[in-house]
C-alpha cells in the first residue's frame, strides 16, 4: 500500500524530529487530587492527608526561601468552593452556614513542592506474576489557617473596626475587649490579586462574602404591620439595622501577612466608587452618588474615602472595589491594572435623588483601564485611566479597551527594559445600555515600560512574536492577534532562567474560556531566543528538552505532537514500532508505519466518525456500511470498501481503554468495600421498579446474561464473531438483510504498547499557573459552572532517559538487568526481541529497577538459549518515556544460556544409581528363586513320583504342572477356591495313601534289611566253618560262578545299608537313595541276568540254604523291576527327558539311555 501525501509528510517531520534525539514530551504529572490519569498516584485528600476543597478564583504566591537553610513556599488561598446552596442539609433550612464550608474561602495552605517515590504494589501484579511498580507523589499541603471570620451577630465592618478605629464613625463598635490584631482577616472571596513584595505576601480585593446589616429603608415588616422604617430611630437606635444578611461585595482593601497565618490590615479599600465612576447627571435636584455615601466632611466617609465636598458624596482616592483585576510588582512599586466595578444608574431608575442600581456587586459592571501604582499599599497613584487604547489611525482608535479576567506580569524583556504585560481579558461596552452581546474576548499583548521612575502611561500593543511587521501592517489588527484563541479567565507564568530551561526564560499561558466554551489548550514563548514565537503543546510545534547532563537540550517539534486521547482525531490511529537494529550510537528512533489510508480516513467521515472515540462506539449500521453492506437501493459499486474497518475499530477499543482514567487500588482491602463487591443473588437479580439499594447502585443490569437470539442480533456491533447468531446465511439486520460475520481481528495490543496517551489538566478557566522550583504548577479552576478542581499539576517538558546500568555477561546463564534514569521518580518498562527470528519474546513490562529474564530458561517455559535484545525505557510521572534506542544505551544484546540443571543432573544421578541397585536388587531375587524353583522343582519331583499314573493309568509328568501353576501364577488367574479346595482334598488324601504305601514298602525294606542282616551273619558263621573245614578238605571249584553272584549279593546288602542310613537327609538324600536304588536294580538284575541263563540253576556247594533264599529273593525283585520298567516305557513314550533323567532299571532302561545318547 502506498502512502498518502498527508502520512508521507508526517513522516518526514518524525525523522526530522528524531534525529535532533528527541522523546516523547510534555505531557502533564499530576501531583495531589482526586486522581485523573494512570501513571502516577496523587497526594489525594484523605483523612490523614488534608487537602484544600475544589476551587476556582483563588490566590497563589510563591515565596523563596528567606536562606539556604530555609524552604520556600508556594501557597494558595481564597477562592469559590462552590455549592448550590450554602446551608447545611441537616440543618435548618435557610440557616447560615456558619462554619464556611461551601462558597467563598478565605482558608490558606501551603507546600513546599512535590518529590516522588516508587514502590511496588503487593495487591496487583503483572500477567507474568511480577508486582507492579507504582509512583506515588510526595507532595503534601499544608493548611496554615482555616479562616477567620466574625462573631455570630457581628458585621464584617464591626469585626475588622477593633483593629482600625479610624475605618468610620458611622460604624457602631459596641466591644473590642475579645478581638486582637491576629483575630483579623480578610473576608472569604474569589477573584481577589496577590503577590510577593517586599517579604509579605499581599492580596487586594476581590468579590467577597460578607455578613452586612440590612438598612431599616431595605427591611419589609409583615403584610399588615408597617413597615420597620415607619418606627422612629431615635426611639429606638437599635432599630436602625434589624436584620443581616450574608451579602455579595466588591472589595477595594489591602492586606499583608509573612507567614499565611497572622493578617495585616494595611488598608480597608473603599465603598464609595473613584472619582471618575461618581454617577452624574441626576435630573432630581443635582445629586451625585448613593443616598448612603452623601457626606459633609471626611469622617462621614469610609475607610480611606474622602468627602468631595463640591458634590456632597464620598469619594475613593485609590482604586474602587473590583474583582478579575491583576496585581504585579516590580522595583519599589506595587501595580493594580483593570477589572470589574460594580456600575450604578443615575438615569432610568425610580431610586430617588440618588443612583441605585448595583449596590451588592450583581452582574453589572465596568470594564476598567486604569493603572494605580503605590509603594506601601494604602497611598496610590492613578498612572492612567486609557491604557489599552488604540491608535487613532486603528479600529475603536481613541477608546480604551477596558478589560477584566486578563493575565498580568512584571518582567524585563529581551532589550533588558522592564515591562508589564498584560494577556487577553474580557471587555465590552461602560454605557448604560450595554448588553451582553456587546461582550469582547481579546488575544492581544499589551505592553508597557515600567520602573522606579518610569510610570506605566504609555500603552502599546504587541506584535505577534516572530513575525516581521511591514508598514502597510502596522495598522492591522491581525498583526496584534496571538495565535492562541481570545479568552478570558487564563493564567500566566514567567519561568525565570534556570538550569531546567537552560537559563532561558519561558512565558507560559493557559487555558480560560470564551463564549462559555472552556478552553484547555497550554502555549510557551521564549522570551530569550531571537525569532522566537508562541508554540502550542501536544502539536509540532512545541518546544521539548532530551538529554542529560552537559548534553541537555532543548528542540523544535515535540513528538508530543502523536500523543492520543480517546477523543482525537482518527488520523492520530498509527503504528509506532520499535527498532529492530538500533546501532546508531546517537539512537534510532521508533518506526512510523501507515495504517490508515486517505480512502479509509474520507468514508469514516462521510459516516459520522471523527475522533476515536466515535469509531470505538460506533453503531451497527456504521460498522456494516464501512464494511461493504447498505441498504438495497445502493447500489454495489457506490458502496464503501473498508473492510479492515473492525481491525481498526479493535485498535481504537484499545486506544479509549488504555487512555480512559482506570483508578488503582489505593489502600489494603479496598476490594472488599461494599461499593466493590457485586452482590451474589440465589436468584435472577431483582426487577422491581425500584430494586434494593447495593450502596449507591440503582441498577443490576451489570448480572443480567443475555443469550436469546433477538437480543443478541440487537446488540450485535458488527465485528464480534458470535455464532448463536450466525444461521446458515449470517445475522439477518434489519434493513440489510444477510450480512457476514468477522471470522477473526488482528490483535491490535503490540501497536497500542508504543503509543502514549496525552496526560493533561483538561479545561480549565479561573485557574492559577505559577512557576516554582523549577516547573509549572497549575491550581485548581473549573471547567464548567458546576465543575470545579482541588489538584495540582505541572507540566514536565523534559522527559527521562533511561541506561542500562549492569546487564549479564554474553554466553552465560547470569540474568539480571539493573536500570537507572536522569530524573528520579520513574518506573521502567523492558522488552525483549529474538533478533535471530525476529519475534517478540515478551511486550512492554513494568519493573521498578531492576529485572530478571531468567524465565528465558527453557525449564520455565522459556524460549532457551540463544541471542536476545532488550529495551528497555524510563516513564516519568507525566507518561513522558524514550524514544530513541541505543545499543550503547538502553539496548543490550547478548547470548542466553539456560543454567546447566544441577538438581536434574544430580536427581537423575540418584535415580539412575537407584535403578541400578533396584536392578542389582531384583537380579539377586531372581537368582534366589530361580534357586528356589529348582529347590522346588526337585521337590515336586520327588512328590509328583506317585502321581505318574492318573485314572486312566496315563503317566504325569511333574515338570509340566509346575510349569502350567507358574504361568497360571504369573498371568494372574483366578481360580475357584471351592473347585481347588476339592483338589487339594483330593490331592490330601492321594499324598494319604502314598504315605501308607511307603511306609509299607520301608517295613518291606526293614525286613529285607533284617534278612540280609541275618544272612550276613550266617554268611560269617559258615564261612568260618568253611574255613576250618579247608584245611582239612580242598577247596572245590566253583560251579556256575556261585562266588560272582554271592558278591553281588554282599553288595546290593551294603548299598541297602546304605540307603537306610541316609533316609533321613531330607531332598539331597532322596536323590542320592534313587541313584543308589537305580544303581542296586541295575547290578542286581544284569548279573542275574547272566547268572540264570539256561543250565545254570543249581547253587555252589558252599551255597547255603538262606543263600538260596537271597538269590531267589533278588532274581523275583529283578525280574519284577524289569516288569515295571518295560510298562512305565510304554505308558511315558513321549516323556524321553524324564525317562533318562530318572534312570530307568532293566535292559530296556539301559537300552533307552543309549539310544537317547545317540
Amino acid at each position: 500500500m502506498m502512502l498518502s501525501l498527508v502520512d508521507v509528510s508526517r513522516l518526514v517531520i518524525l525523522l526530522l524530529i528524531l534525529t535532533n534525539y528527541v522523546s516523547f514530551s510534555a505531557n502533564w504529572a499530576q501531583a495531589s487530587g482526586k486522581i485523573a490519569q494512570n501513571v502516577a498516584i496523587p497526594y489525594y485528600p484523605a483523612p490523614n492527608k488534608p487537602h484544600w476543597s475544589p476551587r476556582y478564583g483563588h490566590v497563589t504566591i510563591v515565596v523563596p526561601a528567606a536562606d539556604v537553610e530555609s524552604e520556600s513556599y508556594l501557597f494558595m488561598m481564597g477562592g469559590d468552593s462552590y455549592a448550590e446552596r450554602t446551608d447545611k442539609a441537616d440543618l435548618i433550612p435557610g440557616q447560615i452556614d456558619r462554619k464556611w464550608e461551601n462558597g467563598y474561602k478565605n482558608d490558606v495552605w501551603r507546600t513546599t513542592g512535590t518529590d516522588w517515590s516508587v514502590r511496588e504494589n503487593r495487591r496487583v501484579k503483572s500477567p507474568y506474576g511480577r508486582k507492579i511498580p507504582e509512583i506515588r507523589s510526595q507532595l503534601a499541603w499544608e493548611q496554615a489557617t482555616a479562616g477567620l471570620h466574625p462573631a455570630v451577630g457581628q458585621t464584617n465592618d464591626d469585626w475588622i473596626s477593633c483593629y482600625r478605629t479610624d475605618l468610620n464613625a458611622k460604624i457602631a463598635n459596641k466591644d473590642c475587649s475579645t478581638y486582637t490584631q491576629t483575630d483579623i482577616q480578610w473576608s472569604p472571596r474569589r477573584h481577589a490579586a496577590g503577590v510577593y513584595f517586599n517579604g509579605y505576601m499581599w492580596v487586594m480585593g476581590g468579590r467577597a462574602r460578607e455578613f452586612v446589616a440590612l438598612a431599616h429603608k431595605e427591611s419589609i415588616g409583615g403584610i399588615i404591620g408597617p413597615r420597620v422604617g415607619e418606627i422612629p430611630v431615635e426611639e429606638n437606635p437599635l432599630q436602625e439595622y434589624t436584620t443581616q444578611r450574608e451579602n455579595i461585595v466588591l472589595k477595594s482593601d489591602v492586606w499583608r501577612s509573612a507567614d499565611g497565618i497572622s493578617w495585616e490590615l494595611v488598608s480597608p479599600g473603599c465603598k464609595a466608587p473613584q472619582s471618575k465612576l461618581v454617577p452624574a447627571e441626576n435630573t432630581h435636584d443635582g445629586k451625585y452618588g448613593r443616598e448612603d455615601q452623601k457626606c459633609s466632611t471626611d469622617s462621614d466617609c469610609y475607610g480611606v474615602e474622602y468627602c468631595d465636598t463640591v458634590r456632597a458624596t464620598c469619594v475613593c482616592p485609590m482604586w474602587s472595589s473590583r474583582e478579575q483585576h491583576t496585581l504585579a510588582a516590580y522595583g519599589q512599586y506595587l501595580y493594580v491594572v483593570g477589572g470589574y466595578t460594580s456600575k450604578l444608574y443615575p438615569q432610568y431608575s425610580a431610586c430617588g435623588p440618588y443612583a441605585c442600581g448595583d449596590t451588592y456587586a450583581s452582574s453589572y459592571r465596568s470594564y476598567m483601564a486604569d493603572v494605580w501604582r503605590s509603594l506601601d499599599g494604602v497611598t496610590w497613584e492613578m498612572v492612567t485611566d486609557k491604557a489599552f487604547t488604540p491608535p487613532l489611525s486603528m479600529a475603536n482608535g481613541g477608546v480604551s479597551l477596558g478589560r477584566g479576567g486578563h493575565a498580568m506580569l512584571a518582567l524585563v524583556n529581551p532589550e533588558g527594559v522592564a515591562q508589564l504585560w498584560v494577556f487577553g481579558g474580557r471587555g465590552g461596552s461602560n454605557t448604560v445600555d450595554a448588553k451582553k452581546s456587546d461582550e469582547v474576548y481579546y488575544n492581544d499583548i499589551w505592553v508597557a515600560n515600567v520602573g522606579d521612575s518610569v510610570k506605566p502611561q504609555h500603552w502599546r500593543r504587541l506584535a505577534v512574536p516572530g513575525v516581521t511587521v511591514s508598514a502597510s501592517d502596522v495598522n492591522t489588527t491581525s498583526t496584534y492577534e496571538m495565535p492562541w484563541a481570545a479568552r478570558t479567565g487564563l493564567s500566566v507564568c514567567l519561568d525565570d532562567a534556570s538550569s531546567s530551561n537552560l537559563y532561558t526564560r519561558t512565558l507560559y499561558l493557559s487555558g480560560g474560556y470564551n463564549n462559555d466554551s472552556v478552553l484547555d489548550d497550554v502555549w510557551s514563548l521564549r522570551l530569550d531566543d531571537a525569532g522566537e514565537y508562541w508554540r502550542e503543546d501536544f502539536t509540532s510545534n512545541e518546544l521539548y528538552g532530551y538529554g542529560v547532563g552537559d548534553g541537555f537540550r532543548y528542540y523544535n517539534s515535540s513528538p508530543s505532537q502523536y500523543y492520543v486521547s480517546p477523543d482525537s482525531d482518527i488520523t492520530f490511529l498509527r503504528r509506532f514500532w520499535v527498532p529492530a537494529k538500533p546501532r546508531s550510537v546517537s539512537g534510532v528512533p521508533y518506526e512510523l508505519r501507515s495504517y490508515l489510508s486517505d480512502y479509509d480516513i474520507a468514508s469514516m467521515r462521510e459516516v459520522g466518525v471523527n475522533t476515536i472515540r466515535d469509531l470505538a462506539t460506533a453503531d451497527v449500521y456504521t460498522i456494516l456500511k464501512l464494511r461493504g453492506f447498505d441498504i438495497p437501493q445502493v447500489p454495489k459499486s457506490e458502496r464503501y470498501q473498508v473492510y479492515s474497518v473492525c481491525d481498526i475499530r479493535a485498535f481504537a477499543i484499545s486506544m479509549v481503554d488504555k487512555c480512559s482514567l482506570n483508578p488503582p487500588l489505593l489502600y489494603e482491602g479496598e476490594p472488599q468495600m461494599p461499593w466493590n463487591i457485586v452482590p451474589v443473588f440465589g436468584g435472577p437479580p431483582p426487577l422491581t421498579q425500584t430494586p434494593p439499594a447495593w450502596h449507591g447502585r440503582k441498577s443490576y443490569k451489570f448480572l443480567e446474561t443475555v443469550d436469546d437470539f433477538d437480543t443478541l442480533l440487537k446488540t450485535w456491533d458488527g465485528c464480534t464473531y458470535v455464532p448463536k447468531i450466525q444461521g446458515l446465511f449470517g445475522p439477518n439486520v434489519d434493513g440489510l438483510g444477510f450480512v457476514d460475520q468477522v471470522q477473526t481481528i488482528t490483535d491490535p495490543s503490540p501497536m497500542v504498547e508504543n503509543l502514549v496517551c496525552r496526560q493533561d489538566p483538561g479545561k480549565r478557566a479561573f485557574h492559577t499557573l505559577t512557576a516554582f522550583q523549577g516547573r509549572v504548577y497549575l491550581l485548581g479552576g473549573k471547567s464548567s459552572d458546576s465543575e470545579f478542581h482541588a489538584d495540582t499539576w505541572y507540566r514536565d517538558g523534559d522527559f527521562p532517559v533511561a541506561e542500562i546500568l549492569k546487564a549479564p555477561a554474553s554466553r552465560t546463564s547470569e540474568h539480571m538487568f539493573h536500570f537507572s534514569a536522569n530524573e528520579p521518580g520513574v518506573h521502567y518498562e523492558y522488552r525483549v526481541w529474538d533478533p535471530i527470528n525476529y519475534v517478540e519474546v515478551r511486550p512492554w513490562n513494568k519493573v521498578r529497577s531492576k529485572t530478571g529474564v531468567v524465565w528465558l530458561n527453557w525449564r520455565r517455559n522459556g524460549p532457551g538459549s540463544g541471542f536476545y535484545q532488550l529495551y528497555v525505557r524510563a516513564v516519568d510521572p507525566a507518561g513522558n518515556s524514550d524514544a530513541r534506542f541505543s545499543l550503547s544505551r538502553n539496548v543490550y544484546k547478548w547470548y542466553y544460556v539456560s543454567p546447566i540443571p544441577w538438581d536434574i543432573i544430580g536427581a537423575s544421578t540418584a535415580a539412575f544409581l537407584t535403578v541400578c541397585f533396584l536392578a542389582y536388587l531384583e537380579y539377586r531375587r531372581r537368582v534366589k528363586k530361580a534357586a528356589m524353583e529348582r529347590y522346588a522343582m526337585k521337590r515336586m519331583r520327588r512328590k509328583f513320583k506317585a502321581m505318574q499314573r492318573d485314572i486312566d493309568g496315563k503317566a504325569v509328568d511333574w515338570r509340566t504342572l509346575y510349569l502350567e501353576s507358574k504361568q497360571a501364577e504369573e498371568a494372574g488367574l483366578k481360580i475357584d477356591r471351592k473347585k481347588l479346595k476339592k483338589v487339594r482334598d483330593k490331592n490330601a488324601e492321594k499324598r494319604e495313601k502314598e504315605k501308607k504305601k511307603r511306609e509299607k514298602e520301608k517295613e518291606l525294606i526293614k525286613k529285607k534289611l533284617k534278612a540280609n542282616k541275618d544272612f550276613k551273619e550266617k554268611k560269617k558263621v559258615d564261612k568260618s566253618a568253611s574255613e576250618k573245614v579247608s584245611g582239612k578238605v580242598k577247596s572245590k571249584p566253583d560251579p556256575g560262578g556261585l562266588a560272582a553272584k554271592k558278591r553281588v549279593l554282599a553288595g546290593v546288602t551294603e548299598a541297602t545299608n546304605e540307603d537306610d542310613e541316609g533316609g533321613g537327609g531330607g531332598d539331597g538324600a532322596d536323590d542320592d537313595r534313587d541313584a543308589r536304588e537305580a544303581k542296586k536294580n541295575r547290578a542286581v538284575g544284569s548279573t542275574l541276568g547272566s547268572s540264570m541263563a539256561p543250565g545254570s540253576t543249581k547253587l555252589g556247594a558252599g551255597d547255603t540254604l538262606g543263600g538260596k533264599k537271597e538269590i531267589a529273593a533278588g532274581e523275583l525283585a529283578s525280574s519284577k523291576n524289569t516288569e515295571m520298567g518295560f510298562k512305565q516305557r510304554k505308558v511315558n513314550k513321549r516323556y524321553k527327558n524324564y525317562e533318562v533323567t530318572s534312570g530307568n532299571d532293566g535292559e530296556g532302561g539301559a537300552d533307552r539311555e543309549d539310544e537317547h545318547k545317540k
